[in-house]
C-alpha cells in the first residue's frame, strides 16, 4: 500500500471530554470533514501536537480507527498518519 502524502497535511488536534475524560470521538466526524473542506490533504492524528503520547494504546486505536472510518465515508480521499511514538518503550 502506497500513500500520496502531497498538498497540505495537518497535525489533527485531539479533542478530550470534559475534565480530560478520555477522548471526545463524537467530536471526530464533524471536524474531519471541516478540515476537508478546508482544503486539506492528509491528517496526522495522535502525533505530539495531538496529545498522541497521553493517550493509553486502546483509545489511540479507537481514535485510528474513528478517523479512517470519516475518512471512508467522506470518500477516501484523505490521506491519514498516526503517531506511533511513545513515552514507553515497549509500546513504541
Amino acid at each position: 500500500m502506497s500513500l500520496d502524502l502531497t498538498g497540505l497535511m495537518v497535525a489533527q488536534v485531539t479533542p478530550f471530554g470534559e475534565g480530560g475524560a478520555g477522548v471526545d470521538l463524537d467530536w471526530l466526524p464533524a471536524h474531519i470533514a471541516w478540515l476537508e473542506g478546508q482544503g486539506v490533504s492528509s491528517i496526522l492524528t495522535l502525533g505530539t501536537n495531538g496529545e498522541g503520547p497521553s493517550v493509553g494504546l486502546a483509545e489511540r486505536r479507537r481514535v485510528v480507527e474513528a478517523v479512517v472510518a470519516q475518512r471512508d465515508a467522506l470518500g477516501g480521499g484523505l490521506g491519514v498518519v498516526a503517531g506511533a511514538g511513545c513515552l514507553a518503550l515497549p509500546d513504541t
